[in-house]
């Protein structure tokens, strides 16, 4: 894997979007085929479906992957970090379950979220001390004094932050406000990751003449531009309003992910070439973890934000209002409710047409927000150093 990341120029380029968007074409056979079910074991079917192709994916490793003959020798005199792996499993995962539990238990009006939050600051702290004076620390962070290094890290902390952020919201949005089935949530979800794997070979060809900064830059506008989009989704939007955006911000990834890896890697010597991408990749994975923890809060508070302005400017003895409720009022009449229940049903209806307007309202600032931080990463592209098709060659020599 050192060496694919080293050398990706040995791999043809129809090739390079593989490990990245095989989980696309699962999110269509998942939602097609098992979310319908109703049984409890055949919803868990999916992800017990992992583990043979986990054991499989295992044995080839074993049997077809072998370390470079620096990377044994150095492997002789190894001594394991064993201070640095405890520290690093704690703080990550005290920090997974603050992110994933905060909205849940109310962040730190919890005293669960509270703990957990002190064991995260503590553990890391811990964790950088004995990782700076380790002989063999198990995360090297003297690779971030790499100002082009640290950069790339940066950027796909908030890339990561604003994919997987934008790929809970979609999904939510199309099933909570207008009532698309798990199904045709991921069939609207589909295509934007069709449209990263059709555009990846030509990125990879881009990348082998042209600067792999330039073509993060294309990628960052247009994934902001789709952002953009998504922040005028409305109500009465049809299957097609809501799947191109998909696609535009499938192509600006594609323009992002393996430019962006390339770039930030390339001044990376050999010897640390392990350390330099787990840290790059586990940094992705926390913000996303951060950017989903962060859309769901914003989500609940920016719905009771414009529920209570929408709600705070309705007139009951406004014209538009009575005729609306006079109209919902004599449908439910018409199809045999009492007069009475009638008055309360349509009342709730009412409510229930102004928290789905607040919902889309939240939605939309949070695509904006979404959309602003892909513009806002742009200049630290600049500290990026240059790359040439003939320095990823020599890649970590």
């Amino acid at each position: 894997c050192i060496r694919i990341v080293k050398k990706h120029f040995l791999i043809p380029p129809f090739l390079r979007f593989s490990a990245k968007d095989g989980f696309q074409i699962s999110t269509i056979i998942h939602t097609k085929f098992f979310l319908n079910l109703s049984t409890p074991f055949c919803i868990s079917i999916p992800f017990y479906i992992n583990l043979p192709i986990g054991i499989i994916a295992m044995a080839m490793c074993a049997f077809f992957i072998f370390d470079p003959d620096y990377l044994r020798q150095k492997a002789k005199d190894l001594k394991i970090d064993y201070w640095g792996l405890f520290l690093l499993t704690a703080s990550m995962g005290s920090l997974q379950v603050v992110l994933d539990k905060g909205q849940q238990e109310d962040w730190f009006s919890s005293s669960f979220i509270i703990t957990f939050s002190i064991i995260f600051v503590v553990s890391l702290i811990a964790l950088i001390r004995v990782e700076l004076t380790h002989q063999n620390p198990i995360i090297n962070l003297r690779l971030f004094n790499n100002v082009s290094f640290s950069s790339g890290n940066l950027i796909m902390f908030v890339v990561g932050f604003c994919l997987y952020s934008s790929i809970m919201l979609i999904p939510l949005f199309l099933q909570t406000l207008m009532g698309y089935s798990a199904t045709d949530a991921g069939m609207v979800m589909a295509p934007g990751g069709i449209a990263t794997l059709i555009c990846m070979p030509f990125v990879g060809a881009a990348l082998a003449k042209r600067d792999g900064r330039k073509i993060v830059f294309f990628g960052l506008l247009i994934a902001a531009s789709a952002m953009f989009i998504m922040q005028g989704l409305n109500l009465q939007g049809s299957f097609w309003d809501y799947t191109w955006p998909r696609i535009v911000l499938g192509v600006g990834l594609a323009m992002i992910f393996v430019p962006l890896t390339t770039v930030t890697l390339a001044t990376i010597s050999r010897n640390e070439m392990g350390n330099a991408t787990g840290m790059f990749n586990l940094l992705r994975n926390i913000g996303g973890s951060v950017g989903i923890a962060m859309a769901a809060t914003l989500l609940a508070r920016y719905e009771q934000f414009y529920q209570t302005g929408l709600v705070a400017n309705i007139n009951p003895y406004s014209p538009v209002w009575q005729m609306r409720f006079g109209e919902l009022k004599q449908a439910l009449i018409s199809k045999g409710i009492a007069v009475s229940q009638a008055d309360t049903t349509a009342m709730g209806m009412m409510y229930g047409a102004v928290r789905r307007q607040a919902g889309a309202l939240a939605f939309n600032r949070i695509f904006f927000i979404i959309g602003l931080a892909f513009l806002v990463i742009i200049p630290l592209l600049v500290l990026l150093k240059r790359t040439s098709h003939a320095e990823d060659g020599g890649m970590g020599r």
